[in-house]
């Protein structure tokens, strides 16, 4: 059994222990009283004892440090692993930020914890630079570009940055990364005859997802988001509802009133029966991230129509820098499509950036309520093509 002593040169129980090897040692117990020094002393040799049986874990480690703790100062230590820490950080800083923000905050955490597995689990002290760096190679690996990669990175390093804050942990692994060259975009738009190969080779959700993506110019993520409630077939000039994401400060939330063009008028009165929910039920859940995200499934149909050269299993790179080769071509391409099909046939470019969602949600709003004829006859000129 532990025992105690005192020390002329020290206020604090010193504790008398065996260690693991059988060796007595002399330890602070950083108290002055003797009941809690003789707990703390009991719990020093107790882990010893686990050590030379082989039974001292991780685990073990953390209970008796926090028992330990507990004693010495009547409050709980807090502890926490990397994915309760970064649970925890995403609940609280959700609450402050707008739903399109948080939605992003929720995919870059969630991906970071999918791609530590089990590491996720380990206390937060085990996050280290190999993670940082991996995570940002995963990013890569899956397409995402600079930009985008930075501001993933940025989010994750937040919440160690927080942590740090708190004393959880001595450093932030991500503090090491330099922030990766932004380049400007390459992606190119398609043209008709790469649209029906896609069309052509999309199975499943992806036809739907793409002919939503030519005729309207919008994102992958906020294709997912549609709803049966976003759509009005009954409408004199059928229309898609779109609900703007304001500032949290403002008080009003904008929505965007964008005629249906003909090919996904089609498209969406062929969905018989399915007139609740979201458009594509599926494609919402999985998310645009990660190595089985949407952004993944739409570079495999680019390679199966013949758009991308590059083989699936490799990744090529730029000369001299850890960051992938940018793809000319991604779901964002038809949103570059959108907009230069509109221009090439003359539409203006206060009119196709009303439809696209580049003007700011208050011009666009005023704009679409005055002329939803003249926004009819603007998108009525994107090309119609074939998908059955």
């Amino acid at each position: 059994m532990a025992s105690l002593r005192k020390s002329p040169k020290s206020p604090y129980y010193i504790a008398c222990i065996t260690l693991a090897d059988g060796k007595r040692t002399q330890k602070s117990t950083k108290s002055t009283d003797r009941k809690k020094a003789q707990r703390i002393a009991d719990l020093m040799e107790e882990a010893e004892l686990e050590a030379k049986e082989g039974r001292l874990t991780e685990v073990a480690v953390r209970k008796h440090v926090a028992n330990a703790y507990q004693i010495a100062t009547g409050s709980k230590m807090n502890s926490y692993t990397i994915r309760s820490w970064l649970e925890w950080w995403l609940k609280n800083k959700v609450k402050a930020k707008r739903k399109t923000t948080s939605e992003r905050y929720k995919g870059t955490i969630q991906s970071f914890i999918t791609f530590l597995g089990s590491r996720a689990d380990l206390d937060i002290n085990h996050a280290g630079q190999q993670d940082a760096e991996g995570f940002r190679e995963e990013l890569l690996s899956i397409g995402k570009n600079n930009r985008t990669v930075n501001v993933d990175i940025k989010t994750v390093s937040s919440a160690f940055n927080l942590a740090k804050k708190n004393a959880l942990i001595d450093h932030n692994p991500f503090a090491v990364l330099d922030s990766l060259s932004v380049e400007e975009s390459k992606r190119k738009p398609f043209d008709q005859a790469q649209v029906a190969q896609i069309l052509a080779n999309g199975e499943g959700e992806w036809k739907g997802l793409c002919i939503v993506g030519y005729c309207t110019g919008m994102r992958l993520s906020d294709v997912t988001k549609l709803d049966w409630e976003s759509i009005d077939l009954k409408a004199e000039i059928p229309v898609l509802r779109i609900k703007w994401e304001t500032k949290k400060q403002d008080k009003h939330r904008r929505e965007l009133v964008i005629p249906i063009h003909a090919m996904l008028n089609r498209f969406l009165r062929s969905q018989s029966g399915r007139k609740k929910g979201f458009l594509f039920p599926s494609a919402q859940k999985t998310g645009t991230g990660g190595h089985t995200g949407l952004s993944r499934q739409f570079r495999l149909i680019l390679l199966e129509a013949k758009i991308l050269k590059e083989p699936k299993t490799k990744m090529r790179r730029k000369k001299g820098s850890v960051a992938r080769a940018q793809s000319e071509y991604s779901f964002h391409s038809f949103r570059h499509t959108f907009k230069s099909m509109l221009a090439n046939k003359g539409v203006p470019s206060e009119v196709y950036d009303t439809l696209s969602g580049h003007s700011k949600p208050s011009v666009a709003e005023a704009y679409v309520h005055r002329n939803l004829e003249v926004l009819e006859e603007a998108i009525s000129r994107l090309p119609d093509i074939p998908f059955d």
